[in-house]
């Protein structure tokens, strides 16, 4: 077991993929994720993630991979908004990930969302 400078566990960096799905007819544009039941804890894993006890730090995902059933739209941190749809999903890593926010352009679209 390594250990920080501190003598505290260095925490792994490694994390599962998280994943959540829904069909929702009608997401309003720039509806946040984590409002949506099926996403309501896609961002708990990386909360909380220090050895250290009375200490809480949040470290944020740093990838993302998105797939989609049909037309939608997701916006990272409130940037650009990047257009999906069933044949061509997204895929980034090297970010810094605090935010997303999805819509299915009033249609009906299956998404999912792996973040690490």
């Amino acid at each position: 077991m390594e250990l920080n400078i501190d003598g505290n566990t260095k925490q792994t960096t490694v994390y599962s993929w998280k994943t959540g799905t829904i069909n929702k007819t009608g997401t309003a544009a720039g509806t946040n994720i984590t409002s949506i039941t099926a996403f309501t804890n896609l961002f708990a894993p990386f909360s909380d993630s220090t050895s250290v006890s009375g200490v809480t730090k949040t470290r944020k995902p740093t990838k993302i991979k998105v797939t989609a059933s049909a037309a939608a739209y997701i916006k990272i941190n409130g940037g650009d908004v990047i257009t999906l749809s069933a044949t061509e999903g997204f895929e980034a890593e090297d970010l810094v990930i605090s935010s997303l926010y999805v819509s299915d352009n009033g249609g009906s679209a299956t998404l999912t969302v792996y973040l690490q």
